[in-house]
């Protein structure tokens, strides 16, 4: 059904001629994230238009004296064209034509409407925008610190991918993997016989019982899963589904060990420990033994936020539990040693404390690691209210959650060696 709005319509058509301006893209975004009828429709009108520019037409009969059948000629259809097909096609029908255009689109697979985004968002490699629909079998990611995108499944249940995930949607049914990163879901119960949506890990799955919203995030061999309201199923390799109701953390880890707990109170203060070995998925960056004990030092990586390979040292995206609660007057504390006195810059990624929002910022500390001599170690201190002067600085009011750590000498690599990092709060805890 059509939400019957000539202004939408409109923007709809040009949408389809690529002439949306700026302040349109806006307006049709608006609509799309707001308004849960115009959002099926243009899904609708989308996947119309998907199999009409697709359709494969046989070829002519071969000739008698051909070896073979005749290859299948693919009919290419205007983007316009395809439109006006799929607009036809929903309002006759109100259900995919699969009988005129062949079994083209599987009514198993999984298709994904693109309601919002901020930063870099692709599929498959190719730039994301709102009202993109997703086709099954894609792989969608997020690139840079505060990039984010929100996605709507055909039964109205959302999915929030946080900073640097990636998560791939079904080919032939399934549920939608998170691979790296963070997603918080708003799951819909399954309705009749109708299953519910589906989302999960490789080894995770889950299935809402009731209305719930869950985070689920993935971290190198292990999966994180806190229920923020609800209940949901959870299945984990060979065991049967396990109920997780509200306020509970549920684990699992590559080797098939998996515990269901209430879910821990973040802390104010935090210390990195990487005495014996780095945390479960640590991103960039290596464990390194030196004569006054262990240090992390970067690795030159490819950042995609900055398009660049730069030496940097990322912890493991904990978007579900987050590392620890940041204050204004809380104290982040490094130690260090460098070779060379250069640019770098110390960034916490932050949340709010309820990651159902889908913003997240960054608190930046920009200035020069100093030069030491040898086995020399220097400690840089900083409260976190002198982080908040960059143009990533989170819109939200603390406290905030961080989730993500990055070191970052950019092109050069300074020896940097960081022995130590702590965040703290005056005061008693």
């Amino acid at each position: 059904m059509t939400p019957q709005n000539d202004a939408f319509d409109r923007l709809l058509a040009r949408y389809w001629d690529g002439n949306l301006s700026p302040a349109e893209w806006e307006t049709l975004n608006h609509r799309l994230e707001s308004d849960p009828e115009a959002r099926r429709w243009f899904r609708e009108v989308c996947l119309h238009a998907v199999a009409a520019s697709d359709a494969v037409v046989p070829a002519e009969a071969a000739d008698a004296t051909a070896s073979g059948p005749a290859a299948p000629t693919v009919r290419k259809i205007s983007r316009r064209a395809a439109l006006g097909v799929g607009v036809a096609a929903g309002l006759a029908t109100g259900v995919l034509l699969t009988r005129q255009f062949g079994e083209l689109l599987d009514p198993s697979p999984v298709g994904l409407l693109v309601t919002w985004t901020r930063g870099r968002v692709t599929c498959d490699g190719k730039a994301l925008e709102a009202g993109n629909v997703v086709p099954p079998g894609s792989t969608l990611s997020t690139a840079g610190p505060t990039s984010s995108a929100v996605l709507e499944l055909p039964d109205g249940s959302t999915l929030c991918l946080s900073a640097d995930t990636t998560v791939r949607v079904p080919a032939s049914g399934g549920r939608v993997v998170v691979e790296q990163g963070g997603v918080t879901a708003d799951l819909r119960p399954s309705q009749d016989d109708e299953p519910s949506a589906m989302v999960g890990t490789s080894e995770v799955g889950v299935r809402a019982v009731a209305a719930a919203g869950v985070d689920v995030s993935t971290a190198g061999r292990e999966t994180e899963l806190t229920v923020q309201r609800g209940q949901v199923m959870v299945s984990a390799g060979d065991r049967g589904p396990l109920a997780v109701r509200d306020g509970e953390l549920f684990t699992a880890s590559a080797d098939g060990g998996s515990a269901v707990r209430p879910a821990p109170i973040l802390s104010d203060k935090f210390v990195l420990d990487f005495v014996d070995r780095l945390p479960e998925g640590w991103r960039v960056g290596r464990r390194e033994e030196t004569p006054t004990g262990p240090a992390l030092a970067p690795d030159l990586w490819y950042d995609p936020y900055h398009a660049e390979r730069m030496w940097q040292i990322r912890s493991q995206q904990s978007w579900v539990r987050g590392l620890v609660r940041v204050f204004p007057d809380s104290i982040v504390r490094v130690r260090y040693r460098a070779d060379r006195t250069a640019d770098g810059q110390v960034v916490l990624v932050v949340r709010r404390p309820r990651s159902t929002f889908k913003e997240s910022g960054c608190l930046e500390w920009n200035g020069r690691f100093e030069a030491c001599a040898p086995d020399e170690w220097r400690t840089l201190t900083v409260r976190a209210a002198d982080m908040l002067d960059n143009h990533e600085g989170p819109r939200f009011a603390p406290p905030w959650v961080a989730f993500l750590l990055i070191f970052n000498t950019y092109t050069e690599d300074l020896g940097l060696r960081v022995a130590d990092f702590r965040v703290t709060r005056p005061g008693p805890a």
